[in-house]
């Protein structure tokens, strides 16, 4: 019974990482980081991602003009145009190769 007991918690864990990391990408948060919070304080991350809000996507930086440059990237969240050689887009998300 004893030995049991970590493969019990390492279950646990992992089924309470899932699902966090699952809600959280329906409420537009991040995956990953909600996956390991679940994995650390279970019962805990839940219930304070079930009274989280869902948060809305970010629109496009007001104050930048989308690059002109036949070489930029076009930002897979918002659109908008960056050049080549930035790796984030002003909204905040990552450059995808």
């Amino acid at each position: 019974m004893h030995n049991t007991l970590p493969a019990i918690l390492i279950a646990g864990a992992l089924i309470f990482g899932g699902f966090c990391a699952w809600l959280a990408g329906t409420k537009g948060r991040e995956p990953a980081t909600w996956f390991f919070l679940g994995t650390l304080f279970w019962i805990i991350s839940l219930l304070a991602l079930v009274g989280a809000p869902v948060v809305e996507a970010q629109e496009k930086p007001v104050a930048a003009k989308s690059c002109t440059d036949p070489d930029a990237w076009e930002c897979s969240h918002c659109g908008f145009r960056n050049p080549r050689a930035s790796d984030r887009c002003g909204c905040g998300n990552w450059r995808k190769d």
